[in-house]
């Protein structure tokens, strides 16, 4: 019996099946597969890859101390409020200086201090320091109550500076204020007798003998509206009304002025060296010692 054979079919050639391939569409898909993973990548990139390397970056860049100093400081801010000061401002700054929240923080961390009327400027100079710009509030006086010398401003609001009573000799001190002391620090302290010795003090402040007087005395200021300086030497000089608002048979303030400069001319104290000196009178001063 004759074997049946069976035909192969003969094999393609690799380059035929090459060419039969549909390479339009392939290149469709595989243009399509690129722009995909061109997207996604960037999106990865966007959410998860700059991040990490702006952290990166941050960390390595990243100081243990930043310095801070302030622009154009007044001459009063130094020693332990200066150091007060920069400590506060550090606590908010962690070395990173791509992190401008942290510049946001320090100004409003200074403001809260009550140093500061206004804050201008907080900027990086250099990887390691921090400059403050602002301007700051000016210490006039103190103003004296039982629990110590309170800072004071030109305007009469509270400064957060107190000392003991006598702590702070560089400043006059207002003694005899009827109303008590405001609640915290950029508050006005309330009463026309702190009104009173401010303007006092704004008519003294030029005046060649100003470091003759310690204190200015308010506590018969609701009373009788009057106003007395006490001087290094111990004496009482009663001004009277406060400048501008003299009485009708009262001396007005640039002959008590006058006055006093002639005092201190001739014997080197404004109080003539006297424990009590009286301005008041229209036609002049006049001099007495309390009786024994």
């Amino acid at each position: 019996m004759a074997r049946k054979t069976t035909r192969k079919k003969p094999k393609r050639k690799k380059s035929q099946r090459f060419r039969n391939l549909n390479w339009p569409r392939i290149l469709r898909v595989s243009l399509i597969i690129v722009v995909v993973l061109l997207v996604g990548g960037a999106v990865w990139l966007a959410h998860w890859g700059v991040p990490r390397l702006e952290n990166y970056a941050s960390r390595q860049r990243q100081v243990d101390v930043v310095e801070v100093s302030f622009h154009d400081p007044p001459a009063w801010m130094h020693g332990d409020l200066e150091l007060s000061l920069m400590l506060k401002a550090q606590a908010e700054l962690s070395g990173d200086p791509l992190n401008r929240e942290e510049l946001t923080a320090v100004r409003q961390s200074l403001l809260s201090t009550g140093w500061f009327s206004d804050i201008t400027q907080v900027r990086r100079i250099s990887q390691h320091s921090v400059e403050v710009e602002g301007k700051f509030v000016d210490p006039y006086a103190v103003v004296r109550d039982r629990d110590g010398d309170h800072l004071i401003d030109p305007f009469g609001s509270l400064l957060p500076r107190s000392y003991p009573v006598g702590g702070a000799p560089q400043f006059i001190t207002v003694t005899g204020v009827h109303f008590p002391r405001p609640p915290r620090p950029g508050k006005s302290w309330d009463g026309g007798d702190i009104t009173a010795a401010l303007r006092m003090l704004r008519v003294i402040d030029h005046q060649s003998w100003r470091q003759q007087v310690i204190e200015v005395d308010v506590s018969d200021y609701l009373q009788d509206h009057r106003v007395d300086l006490i001087t290094a030497q111990g004496g009482r000089v009663i001004w009277g009304s406060p400048p501008g608002e003299e009485r009708p048979l009262e001396a007005l303030a640039d002959f008590k002025l006058r006055l006093l400069e002639e005092q201190f001319q001739r014997s080197g104290y404004i109080d003539a060296g006297l424990p009590l000196l009286d301005l008041t009178r229209k036609e002049g001063s006049f001099t007495y010692t309390p009786p024994t």
